[in-house]
């Protein structure tokens, strides 16, 4: 990932020199080079430092053509664009994708980023009005944050480099009201005062200290009922459109790698690339993955991630980690996310994406938004009514995503004697309860009996609020699956998934992803066809499971879905008591919200707890610990 900054100062004054602290935070995201501009009035100064994925000697940042500045952060895979600017008259000076962003405002104005296949963060400036625009990708693959201080507009890829810029630190309690809620946070939000980020889907324009920001192509889903085109005909399409953008992002000056589980979202990305290649479509050139093992836990995937590999005659590259490997690498990995998080994934991507950036890659290639678009998740099946025959208690998956995506069993949640979140506002508000949102109102009432007094009320308050929002009430009167995906791709992919788990874990290590599953192509396809398209008689992702035979191995191929999750840190015992010192109470650093001493308590009772107790408190004690982390990594406990 490259790294962005800007400042934009209405009355001028701006030499450039006040981005050296943002740029010096954002230099592992950029390693290959760096840059900056400032227009003649001295309104606006953009930097940029750049990880050299295309044209690595000719596509410096950020770039000029007359008043237009741009810089940019990502890829742009529609290189047609490319040939109509040139055809209008474009003398294009560099190989660079980010080229064509440059060109393309100079001709088109904003109208580009609507144009634009891409997984992009950038902004563009003109030096003769002094307008402004940032722009987000449709899912948010690539973040922006932002912040006013004092008259001035602070924008960057990440908030430490705001932080590092001045802008003061503080928890946002309104924002963390919410995460205490349903753990997610509004797309536009972040914990930190101040600090916004912005959604997918978006354009920001700022004009003097005239700021709006307006959809671009925010992701909604509202299946139609029936289908236009036979069964055979979508399997084709889809296959066909999946295949060409797998190709888009296999083309690199850098080498490139992916990202491998036991699933078949990132299996059928590596088949595909394989069948490319055997095609004659993109050379022939070693392909190697890597992939994150928990030996001895039954979330292990590695065998399957070798027999995905075996097939297509791939390297596997492994990363074994222990439970305690997860909870010593929790506050680097929380620091560099920069986000909440209820699983120790959030560590083990950021091991994994370390051990790829060692071997020498820049660009990764995984499956995520798969099971955005093609409705995986167990939660979707359970909208449907498609889970509960299909998933008897006690097997592997409700084991793996109760709490989390399904809700903990009332009998345990009975017992316990938590306090409940009200659902009735929400439920009221969409016109009915989805599946994962009932999980999240579980997971935040364990949460709350975490915090001090007052913030269950906040929590409940907050919650309100969120559904009320028109965006939220608009989706009303559609399929409850719909609601469910759509709710859950602004929240979970736009607001945690991609800009923590993704954008910021690999841009630490200087890497980026490419994510074949959200180009819009496929979007726009799977938009116009009816849920049993995604979800046939309980069978999730049917479309891609039937586009992908002779891709991946038949055993991955009918695999159900199975999260990439990380087994429970407080089970076990080296663990446990490695979380316990974490916590303790002499150097928390969340006390803001949560109460050290229930902390010490829950963790003690667990040292004898059954599995399903475990599986249970899990999740919000690892949240409890990224917050921890974030209130010492940006010292927010202390100002």
């Amino acid at each position: 990932m490259c790294g962005i900054v800007l400042m934009y100062r209405p009355r001028g004054g701006l030499d450039g020199s006040e981005l050296q602290p943002a740029m010096d935070s954002l230099a592992p995201r950029g390693p290959d080079g760096s840059g900056k501009l400032v227009d003649p009035a001295g309104r606006c100064a953009i930097g940029h430092t750049r990880l050299a994925v295309m044209d690595p000697e000719g596509g410096a940042q950020p770039m000029t053509l007359g008043c237009w500045t741009i810089a940019a952060n990502g890829e742009i895979y529609n290189a047609q664009l490319r040939q109509q600017l040139e055809a209008s008259g474009a003398r294009f000076r560099t190989n660079s994708d980010s080229e064509i962003l440059l060109h393309g405002v100079a001709e088109w104005g904003k109208a580009t980023f609507g144009r634009l296949n891409a997984e992009l963060c950038a902004v563009a400036f003109n030096s003769d009005t002094g307008r402004l625009w940032a722009y987000r990708d449709r899912y948010g693959a690539r973040t922006l944050v932002y912040a006013w201080h004092q008259g001035t507009l602070y924008l960057a890829s990440t908030s430490a480099a705001l932080f590092a810029l001045g802008v003061p630190r503080a928890w946002d309690e309104a924002a963390m009201s919410l995460a205490l809620g349903m753990q997610y946070l509004p797309p536009e939000r972040t914990p930190f005062a101040g600090v916004r980020m912005l959604p997918p889907g978006h354009l920001l324009e700022l004009q003097g200290e005239q700021l709006t920001i307006e959809p671009c192509g925010v992701v909604d889903w509202d299946s139609p009922s029936t289908a236009t085109r036979s069964e055979a005909t979508d399997v084709s399409s889809f296959r066909a459109a999946f295949l060409a953008s797998v190709e888009r992002r296999l083309r690199s000056d850098a080498d490139v790698c992916f990202h491998l589980s036991g699933g078949i979202d990132s299996a059928a990305v590596l088949g595909a690339a394989a069948e490319l290649q055997r095609q004659g479509r993109v050379p022939r050139e070693p392909l190697v993955a890597f992939t994150a093992s928990f030996p001895g836990s039954p979330l292990d995937e590695l065998e399957l991630a070798r027999l995905s590999a075996a097939q297509v005659g791939a390297r596997l590259e492994v990363v074994p980690l222990s439970p305690l490997d997860l909870v010593q690498g929790l506050e680097a990995a929380a620091r560099a996310g920069e986000g909440l998080a209820v699983n120790g994934h959030l560590v083990a991507h950021h091991a994994l994406d370390r051990a790829i950036r060692a071997a020498g890659f820049k660009s990764v290639l995984s499956g995520e938004g798969a099971d955005e678009l093609l409705y995986g998740y167990p939660h979707l099946r359970a909208d449907l009514g498609a889970l509960a025959p299909e998933y008897p208690g006690g097997n592997s998956l409700e084991q793996a995503t109760r709490g989390l995506m399904l809700a903990e069993r009332p009998e345990l949640t009975s017992a316990e004697g938590l306090t409940p979140l009200d659902p009735h506002p929400l439920k009221g508000r969409l016109g009915c309860m989805p599946t994962f949102l009932e999980a999240k109102l579980g997971l935040g009432a364990r949460l709350c009996s975490l915090a001090h007094q007052p913030w269950q009320e906040c929590a409940q308050h907050a919650l309100n609020e969120f559904f009320a929002r028109p965006d939220v009430t608009a989706l009303r009167g559609r399929a409850t699956v719909d609601i469910a995906a759509t709710l859950w791709t602004r929240l979970a992919l736009g607001g945690y998934i991609l800009p923590t788990l993704s954008d910021r874990l690999l841009g630490a290590h200087g890497l980026e992803s490419r994510l074949p599953f959200l180009d819009p192509q496929l979007y726009q396809m799977l938009r116009g066809l009816p849920v049993e398209r995604r979800v046939r008689h309980g069978e999730e992702k049917w479309l891609l499971r039937e586009a992908a035979r002779g891709l991946v191995p038949e055993a991955i191929r009918t695999r159900r879905k199975h999260p990439f999750l990380a087994p429970s840190l407080t089970q076990d015992g080296a663990a446990r008591r490695a979380l316990g010192e974490l916590l303790a109470p002499k150097t928390f650093s969340a006390r803001t919200f949560f109460d050290e001493q229930r902390i010490a308590q829950r963790v003690a009772e667990l040292e004898h707890a059954p599995p399903e107790v475990h599986r249970a408190w899990g999740p919000p004690l690892f949240l409890v610990a990224t917050a921890h982390a974030l209130g010492r990594a940006f010292e927010l406990e202390t100002r």
